[in-house]
């Protein structure tokens, strides 16, 4: 346990490594890979544990091999200069819910049904007593008598005889002139 201790003082990061990679969700093969590898092993001839496993050595080190993306390399950076982050960031998704107490979901169910019994009874009442009240207040002034208004009937026999707004009127709507006559 010193030594680890000892090791992860002195900037060995490789047992954090193990502990991330380890906690890593595994992926699939590509869907071809499995079946080459298959068919190289089935052709060869028997052999020892030590030459099969350099004979798959060679198998893949003959693949496609594509390095990571440099995101990958800078997320896993980041997980393991912060790994609590990132395991509280990870796990926390798979955790069950737990469920309220009863006392709890009792005291939440009173609160929203005073708050529904407020906004569906109260605010409409509320409404409803503020219209009546000014209803009440403009019934119970007193209603302004009609103002006479002075209507005087002119009857012209012609232009000059008006009044000299009703003749600018009457000649914009005729579309002559005041004086000559003579169309605009």
């Amino acid at each position: 346990m010193e030594q680890r201790v000892a090791q992860e003082l002195d900037g060995d990061r490789s047992r954090r490594l193990y502990r991330v990679l380890g906690s890593l969700v595994r992926q699939a093969a590509p869907p071809g890979l499995d079946e080459r590898v298959a068919g190289h092993f089935s052709e060869a001839p028997r052999v020892g544990d030590e030459e099969r496993g350099r004979q798959q050595a060679e198998v893949l080190r003959a693949l496609d091999v594509q390095p990571a993306p440099p995101v990958l390399e800078r997320l896993l950076n980041e997980e393991l200069e912060l790994p609590l982050r990132h395991r509280a960031e990870r796990f926390p998704g798979s955790l069950g819910r737990l469920a309220a107490p009863p006392e709890l979901e009792a005291r939440l169910n009173a609160t929203a049904r005073r708050r529904n019994m407020r906004r569906l009874l109260l605010a409409p009442a509320l409404t409803l007593a503020a219209a009546g009240l000014v209803v009440w207040l403009v019934a119970r002034q007193p209603t302004p008598e009609p103002r006479a208004h002075r209507i005087t009937v002119v009857q012209a026999s012609s232009l000059r005889e008006l009044d000299p707004l009703a003749r600018a009127l009457a000649e914009g709507l005729s579309g002559f002139a005041g004086s000559s006559g003579e169309a605009r």
